[in-house]
């Protein structure tokens, strides 16, 4: 084809494209009769804006648009999104009903053969029926002096900022009493991070966040990130730690707990009752390809991941709110008075002790909606059934039809005012009153794909404000017998409040999150 032809050519083809797709994205679509903006149905630079120039604002752009829209909105050129509370039970439903995952996202190449990865609903629902009983209510009271150790030296550690009056950075100390809860309770191991002087090591962890996060934002950019990925897992790992610290962080952990495993298949893995997770699943009745190694460290590394962030970020939430609310603190510091007059005997309640007291389970569930868990929406795909959403607009409800992509995110349903009235304020006593709220408490997700460590996620919680509580005040609120009290300094809401999806929430650009310290009662101190 002569040169001149060619150049011809090439913009006509183009645009013969562009107008064919033009036609099909926004007519010819069976997402075109749903409403939303006409860019957000044409590209999906649309939500590459917000993701990426904004620095992840798209949710907060989600709520805007359901205001404008009503409860269903059609957000990408494939994709729907739902504000429905009343839905989320539906699309997020129980192993009865298939739900499949939607397309994986590239850049989270190391979690693909984990349960998080599990595309269909078949090969999720075989590998979660392994795992389910590391985490059973009966296992994790079984269990419970694993954590309940770290919860004390963490206590320990408490009581010596006291002595030295330091600033504490509460992500670095509650994030080390985290992951060296759930390592020790699900690999039977940990790093000890609640024993480092200034809790520098969980700089890793940290790293390993930040690929997480790095990978939710890869999304935006199509294949590239998979060629990426693919190269980079076969790089020297001395060389990886020169060029991307953060990756040969997290590969670095991977491969530990890979070895590990193999370990463990080498060893006697004994007959009695498995104790860890790796146990677990090598006892299982997974197939061989299933206990690879390799596998395994997926689950391993997914769980310690998500349980980190995720917990010690719901307990900043807590303690902000306490401490910046003196009327919530004193009437908790009551109830947990009332409940343990003595406090040699704190030690020994459980989880569920600490679950009975009304008050105490209002504040942890608030702090779990206002901090969301995962606050990007998690797309699910109804492949063989239609959906229906009901619109207050229309005399219609809405059919989605079968194979399509709907996402829901607990930021937009933990603010919808219908349900959870002032919801940017933190008020514990809307569950007290209103047992019922729990079936739109979201940031564990719902269904089959629940979060798997849900319930040691509580115990965490429950146990670690009910001590830290039972023995500290704040300036504003004492009790007698308290050790001290604790005062924020440097923090303001807006370092606690999440500004940013990185698929887990994460605070404003420049913050350091919460931060306090923890003061000793003195002779001078007026004792109420």
């Amino acid at each position: 084809m002569p040169l001149f032809d060619l150049l011809l050519f090439l913009p006509a083809s183009l645009a013969l494209y562009w107008s064919w797709l033009i036609i099909s994205r926004l007519w010819l679509s069976p997402l075109s009769q749903f409403p939303g903006p006409k860019l957000a149905a044409l590209t999906t630079w649309y939500e590459f804006y917000y993701d990426i120039v904004l620095g992840g604002r798209f949710p907060w752009q989600m709520r805007e648009l359901h205001a404008k829209y009503g409860p269903v909105v059609r957000i990408t050129p494939e994709e729907l999104s739902v504000s429905d509370p009343h839905f989320y039970a539906t699309l997020y439903a129980s192993a009865g009903k298939r739900r499949d995952k939607w397309k994986p996202v590239p850049g989270q190449k190391w979690v693909k053969d984990s349960v998080a990865g599990s595309m269909s609903h078949e090969l999720h629902r075989m590998r979660r029926s392994a795992l389910n009983p590391v985490f059973s209510v009966q296992r994790l009271t079984a269990q419970q002096d694993s954590y309940k150790k770290k919860i004390a030296r963490f206590m320990e550690r408490m009581d010596g900022f006291a002595e030295t009056g330091e600033k504490v950075l509460a992500w670095r100390v509650l994030a080390a009493l985290a992951n060296d809860s759930i390592m020790t309770y699900c690999l039977g191991h940990s790093y000890d991070r609640l024993e480092t002087s200034s809790f520098q090591e969980l700089d890793d962890n940290d790293e390993i966040l930040q690929n997480l996060v790095g990978g939710h934002r890869m999304k935006q950019f199509g294949y590239f990130p998979r060629i990426m990925e693919s190269v980079l897992f076969r790089l020297p790992h001395s060389f990886l730690a020169k060029i991307l610290p953060p990756f040969a962080s997290f590969l670095r952990e991977q491969k530990h707990i890979g070895d590990q495993t193999r370990s463990l298949v080498r060893g006697d893995k004994g007959t009695g009752a498995p104790a860890t997770l790796l146990e677990t699943l090598l006892q299982s009745k997974l197939s061989n390809e299933e206990k690879e190694p390799e596998r395994i460290a997926q689950e391993s590394m997914t769980t310690v991941i998500a349980g980190t962030h995720g917990t010690s970020f719901a307990l900043s939430t807590a303690i902000y709110y306490l401490l910046s609310s003196p009327p919530t603190l004193k009437r908790l510091k009551a109830e947990l008075t009332k409940a343990i007059p003595d406090l040699s005997t704190v030690e020994s309640l459980s989880w569920k002790d600490a679950e009975q007291l009304p008050y105490l389970k209002g504040v942890v569930q608030e702090a779990l909606r206002l901090s969301y868990g995962s606050i990007a929406r998690l797309p699910r795909i109804s492949p063989v059934d239609s959906l229906t959403v009901p619109d207050p607009r229309h005399d219609k409800p809405w059919v989605i039809p079968p194979g399509t992509p709907i996402g829901m995110s607990s930021f937009v349903v933990h603010h919808d005012e219908s349900v959870f009235p002032d919801s940017d304020d933190f008020k514990p006593e809307r569950w007290v009153e209103n047992p019922g709220l729990e079936r739109y408490m979201v940031s564990f997700t719902k269904g089959s794909r629940s979060c798997l460590g849900m319930n040691l996620a509580y115990a965490l919680m429950y146990l670690t404000l009910m001590r830290v509580f039972r023995e500290y005040g704040s300036p504003e609120c004492r009790d007698p017998g308290d050790k001290g009290y604790l005062e924020l300094v440097d923090t303001e809401l807006s370092d606690v409040v999440p500004a940013i999806d990185g698929f887990i929430p994460l605070s404003r650009n420049g913050s350091h999150g919460l931060q306090f310290i923890v003061r000793e009662y003195t002779s001078g101190d007026l004792q109420p």
